[in-house]
């Protein structure tokens, strides 16, 4: 049987939102996965008698038990060939990691068919389970097909949907991967005209993601969710029931949401679980925390997973804590592990924290407030008592870690020249890559820009991203393999942009 492996390129969809067809171009990285997913029952195959000469038909079935991912629960494939079809081709569930990390209207699994070329008169049908839609209307269901060879997804034209039988069935048009798409969120976030598919649908009437695939300690338990529905994206919580339903809500709708505590809040007897929610597959709720304790105390906050991204924060794009006193909070994952957050790599603000606590996770990407943050991080009037694996950690982020502790000032140097620009010397070669400028105006970083191929900053910069007279400091980093993460390598100047 033939195999093939999905490599990073460029792939061009085709989206087809009636008999007409609209071509999408775009880049995105894969993961290239060898092994099908085990998320199915042992296959059940139809073989009449059989010779090496004589071709017949025959089918052959999978059954799925997939409690992640449940919307498909069948998969069968017929064709003629000599001998034995399951010999001969198969069509499976397969990782959801071979698809796009980022797919929006995914329906289930994706499926791979695998045919050797004496199979012939192939036809196929994916079997969904309708009550594991989550609101998508069947009729908004799409197939797409990969060819491994061209890396070009196309929709399948000849496929059809039998709202009746919930089977979606089609001709393959190769070997490759087939997936379900709902074409209304799929076209909406490729900004294409779909509102004919356009339809209402309330997510918290469904289990998420993040339920069936995380460990959501108490929350489900205690979550006031029609009090987060009703007053998101704006919370001010002054009970442990509407604090778990924040929790709910940012990993079930997300969006930028502002949080107030209006009392101390103990969680002391409660297994908690992180606001934000990413797993290992690349799935996740993209979220934006503003958290303002206004002076209040939110204590005993424990969070012990076997997963990544844990902290009061899990995966978010980007997090501001102020005006927050933390005891005894206690925070236990895998990897980016944090009292406030796990991983957040946009804005990260921290100011006037009063935090005691216990964090242990992976060395490298552990640290007391965040596990995991790129970029600049704000951080003023933070009085800390954190033990980060066994010893006393006063670095707000794994990365400012590698930075204090590795940094090396004099690789590079910045001067402004006499044309007015700002410079810089060679790099030494060896253990460093993705050298890049870092401007900032009264320590927030305004821009970050790679400086690999650029002696100076061009002018254009300045004209279309800075106010002219105004102080900026500019720096410049380095990704150090050694030390695991950006060090600073160059002097600092000022610099007026005129």
């Amino acid at each position: 049987m033939k195999t093939k492996a999905i490599t990073t390129g460029c792939l061009i969809l085709a989206v087809a939102l009636s008999a007409g067809c609209q071509q999408i171009g775009f880049r995105q990285q894969e993961k290239a996965f060898d092994s099908p997913s085990k998320s199915y029952a042992e296959e059940i195959s139809y073989e009449p008698k059989v010779s090496e000469e004589t071709e017949h038909p025959q089918i052959v079935r999978h059954y799925i038990d997939n409690i992640e991912k449940p919307q498909l629960s069948r998969l069968e494939l017929s064709g003629t060939c000599t001998g034995i079809l399951r010999d001969k081709a198969d069509m499976y569930p397969y990782d959801a990691n071979v698809f796009f990390n980022a797919t929006v209207g995914l329906i289930g699994t994706p499926v791979k068919l695998e045919a050797d070329d004496d199979v012939k008169n192939m036809t196929a049908a994916i079997i969904y389970n309708p009550d594991e839609l989550r609101g998508v209307p069947e009729n908004n269901i799409r197939l797409f097909y990969l060819d491994e060879d061209s890396q070009v997804y196309s929709f399948v034209g000849n496929a059809s949907v039998d709202t009746e039988k919930h089977t979606v069935s089609f001709v393959p048009q190769g070997n490759g991967i087939y997936v379900l798409l709902d074409i209304y969120t799929y076209g909406s976030a490729m900004g294409l005209d779909v509102e004919e598919y356009s339809y209402e649908s309330d997510k918290t009437l469904y289990k998420s993601d993040w339920e069936r695939m995380s460990d959501t300690g108490d929350i489900m338990k205690i979550a006031d969710k029609e009090w987060a529905k009703k007053n998101a994206p704006e919370f001010h919580v002054s009970t442990v029931q509407q604090l778990a339903g924040v929790v709910y809500y940012s990993n079930v709708i997300g969006g930028s949401l502002r949080i107030f505590l209006e009392n101390d809040i103990d969680l002391k007897g409660y297994d908690w679980s992180p606001m934000g929610w990413h797993n290992i597959k690349g799935e996740s709720v993209s979220t934006s925390i503003y958290f303002d304790g206004q002076d209040h105390e939110l204590n005993n906050m424990k969070i012990i997973v076997r997963e990544s991204h844990a902290g009061l924060t899990g995966y978010v794009s980007s997090l501001t804590v102020k005006n927050l006193t933390m005891h005894k909070a206690r925070v236990k994952g895998l990897r980016n592990v944090g009292i406030l957050g796990g991983e957040c790599n946009g804005t990260k603000e921290f100011s006037n924290l009063h935090i005691d606590g216990i964090v242990k996770g992976d060395r490298n990407n552990s640290a007391a407030l965040l596990g995991w943050g790129g970029g600049s991080c704000l951080f003023d009037s933070c009085e800390l008592n954190i033990i980060v694996n066994g010893e006393k950690e006063s670095y707000p982020t794994s990365n400012e870690r590698v930075r204090q502790t590795n940094s090396d000032n004099s690789l590079v140097t910045v001067f402004v020249n006499e044309q007015g620009q700002v410079q810089r010397t060679e790099l030494p070669e060896g253990k460093y890559k993705n050298l890049a400028w870092v401007i900032k105006e009264n320590g927030v970083q305004k821009l970050s820009r790679s400086a690999e191929n650029e002696m100076t900053i061009p002018d254009w910069i300045w004209e279309n991203n800075f106010i002219k007279n105004t102080t900026y400091t500019v720096s410049m980093e380095v990704y150090s393999s050694e030390a695991g993460g950006y060090i600073d390598c160059s002097n600092t100047i000022s610099f007026v942009y005129h």
